[in-house]
């Protein structure tokens, strides 16, 4: 018990705990202050200037004549593939939509179909149930079918 009391003992000190403080706030002193003193080619004060050269193969080469630097013609043409390729998947997705909306549709006219012939079977039994005594002739029968089937 006492080894845990011993390696918590500074925690309580308000000192320690400033001191901890204090080097924090020195550290983020350190870490924003160059950023926005420096005068390198990355830093935020020279963000409007361009550098032209680019380091590949630790040889400075110029990258307007590079096809593939990051100014060339390479991400150009990337780019354009990339959108032909973004395209013909629209395409695709587009022409599978179309075919999942006619098989939906399909799928519902055929139940549609199927419930109003279960509805007008159902009809006629009962109207022929109710009148199974020879009370109504058949015409009457068929029309009175007629007039409440869907």
């Amino acid at each position: 018990m006492s080894s845990i009391a011993n390696a918590f003992q500074n925690y309580g000190s308000t000192t320690t705990n400033g001191s901890q403080l204090g080097s924090f706030q020195f550290g983020l002193g350190e870490v924003v202050s160059p950023a926005v003193t420096s005068t390198g080619g990355n830093s935020i004060a020279n963000l409007g200037t361009t550098d032209t050269s680019t380091v590949l193969d630790g040889n400075q080469t110029g990258a307007q004549g590079n096809f593939w630097s990051k100014d060339g013609g390479a991400g150009l043409v990337l780019g354009g593939v990339q959108v032909l390729g973004n395209l013909w998947n629209s395409y695709q997705s587009h022409k599978m939509a179309k075919e999942q909306m006619s098989f939906a549709r399909d799928q519902w006219n055929t139940n549609l179909t199927n419930q109003t012939q279960t509805y007008n079977t159902a009809l006629e039994d009962r109207i022929r149930g109710r009148y199974a005594q020879g009370t109504k002739s058949e015409g009457e029968l068929s029309g009175e079918i007629d007039k409440h089937s869907l």
